[in-house]
């Protein structure tokens, strides 16, 4: 099992959100992502992959195909 402290692993920069691989698994990882309000995530898709997003503070809109 693999335990991180996200509080820990959190970045920011005004620029650009930023994501750090926290661990790999099989054909995947693990990422944690930061946005500073107002950020957006260049629209992108992954067909056979699960993504999960938590947030932790603050919301935001996920746009998805469907």
């Amino acid at each position: 099992m693999q335990v991180f402290d996200l509080r820990k692993e959190q970045a920011w920069d005004p620029k650009k959100h930023v994501e750090k691989i926290l661990g790999e698994v099989e054909a995947g990882d693990m990422t944690v992502a930061c946005w500073e309000p107002g950020q957006v995530s260049p629209y992108h898709c992954h067909p056979d992959a699960t993504e999960i997003y938590f947030c932790f503070s603050g919301g935001g809109t996920m746009r998805t195909p469907k």
